[in-house]
């Protein structure tokens, strides 16, 4: 009994050209495509519940003075956390990677247990411990516990698969500590970092039970309000489009950032 093969035709119609440099299946076009259409149905479902009492509704919904407000609270929010998740994180894997702490392994284990725990959890327990726990500076510290992780894993990873040997280099041409690590070692480890506050950013514009115990208003609360409070799908759906636009923002921001870093890298 011969042994079947596929004719050419149909080899070539599962793996069509679709770039210069590469040869893509259709199937995976196909399952890309629809993965696409998944992610902007729930969008197109926001524009179409937002508009449905006229654009006029919209615009009015966009300059209260509350949607004002929720942009600031999440933009000094996000600054504050993102900046310190920064430094706890790099601060932990340089500790862990860089330095003769007793017991590293330990400490590297203890210091990714946050991301075992809800942060709705953790905002609950410190309300517990302390019930005048709210409001701005609650979020900062509870946010910044939960996930400064996300920021500290591939920080670490990254200090691991610096070569040693160019720090020693800088060291031994007269740079201190602190130029070294700036100069040297920031340089490798940026990327990383980077990526890490990447996830802080967003895990903060889509938190909402930790806000929730701690009484700060944020976008993700608001439209929790709106919608399960207030029955009003209108003005839930304007502050998730809006909610939508600030995360594609960060996410642009990211990308010109990294864009421009390794630009740099390159000159």
């Amino acid at each position: 009994m011969g042994t079947y093969a596929p004719s050419a035709p149909l080899a070539e119609r599962w793996t069509r050209t679709w770039s210069g440099r590469r040869r893509w299946p259709l199937v995976s076009v196909i399952g890309a495509a629809f993965a696409a259409a998944l992610v902007l149905l729930p969008l197109a479902f926001l524009v179409v519940q937002a508009q449905q009492s006229g654009w006029g509704q919209v615009e009015h919904l966009l300059l209260r003075h509350t949607v004002v407000m929720l942009l600031w609270n999440s933009v000094r929010l996000t600054l504050a956390c993102t900046l310190l998740c920064a430094l706890l994180g790099v601060g932990g894997a340089w500790c862990v990677e860089r330095t003769a702490l007793p017991a590293r392994r330990l400490w590297a284990v203890a210091l990714v247990l946050p991301l075992g725990i809800p942060d709705f959890v953790v905002g609950f327990g410190w309300v517990s411990l302390e019930p005048g726990l709210h409001g701005y500076l609650a979020a900062v510290m509870i946010m910044t516990l939960s996930l400064y992780p996300l920021v500290f894993l591939p920080a670490r990873t990254a200090l691991a698969k610096v070569d040693a040997g160019l720090e020693e280099a800088a060291r031994s041409l007269g740079l201190g500590p602190w130029q070294t690590f700036r100069r040297v070692t920031l340089r490798q480890i940026a990327p990383a970092v980077m990526g890490g506050c990447l996830l802080v950013t967003l895990g903060l514009l889509a938190e909402y039970g930790a806000f929730e115990i701690v009484q700060y208003q944020t976008f993700t609360v608001s439209i929790f309000t709106e919608f399960k409070l207030g029955f009003d799908t209108v003005a839930a759906s304007t502050l998730s489009l809006v909610l939508v636009l600030l995360s594609l923002a960060v996410l642009g921001g990211d990308l010109a950032l990294r864009g421009r870093s390794r630009a740099g890298r390159v000159g």
